[in-house]
């Protein structure tokens, strides 16, 4: 898709997960990191309207090209947010009583810690967050933005402080200990203080730096 599609079908997934945002945000022992996230939706959006509004006026083709890898990481970002978003989702309809952080912190923690730590929910804002800085700075969005990226940048140190909705402790492997037999005389097999990894082909995004083709740098730098 073209940057513009892009970042009307993000700003349509911020819309998705303030909807359940707006379902889980009364539960009772809810982490401080997603209300943190939930407060800066609304910021997702106004840059993301800014961009599409700038977008939708723009006839550089090549500044098209250039910004679209950092639109499309908005989008990757935006989408694993709603994805775990809509896990707890269907959990609260499934649990109409759970007025708890407690009811649904195992399914949070299971699907969290199977992808990998930078998929914390506010890991995952501060990276979408941190894109959108990039749009911000850039000469095309400099016009009317308002001290846009000053906000993002107070928003990204925000959350960056806020206390984890999960600890470490829940990502650290710790070894397993296996023992298999097989009866009736058959030859078995004892394994004691090992592991297994296996390759589960995902892929997985870091918290760290971001890198972008020089064309999109260069952009940056004439601004």
């Amino acid at each position: 898709m073209d940057p513009l599609s892009i970042t009307a079908a993000t700003i349509a997934i911020i819309g998705s997960i303030s909807s359940t945002y707006n379902t889980i945000q009364h539960l009772r022992g809810l982490p401080k990191a997603f209300k943190e996230v939930g407060q800066n939706l609304p910021l997702v959006k106004e840059t993301l309207d800014l961009a599409r509004g700038q977008l939708q006026t723009t006839s550089d083709e090549s500044v098209k090209k250039a910004i679209e890898p950092v639109i499309t990481a908005c989008q990757e970002r935006a989408i694993e947010l709603k994805d775990i978003f809509d896990k707890l989702d269907k959990a609260m309809e499934q649990q109409k009583d759970a007025n708890e952080w407690s009811a649904l912190v195992n399914l949070y923690r299971k699907t969290v810690v199977y992808l990998g730590k930078s998929h914390k929910v506010e890991t995952l804002m501060q990276e979408l967050l941190d894109n959108l800085r990039c749009l911000a700075i850039h000469q095309l969005f400099k016009v009317n933005n308002q001290g846009l990226a000053t906000k993002l940048e107070n928003a990204i140190n925000e959350l960056s402080a806020v206390e984890p909705s999960l600890p470490d402790s829940d990502f650290e492997t710790k070894e397993v200990n296996v023992t298999q037999t097989n009866s009736d005389n058959a030859r078995g097999f004892v394994s004691t203080g090992g592991h297994q990894e296996n390759t589960m082909g995902h892929k997985f995004h870091s918290a760290g730096n971001m890198s972008f083709g020089m064309d999109f740098m260069n952009i940056l730098n004439k601004g």
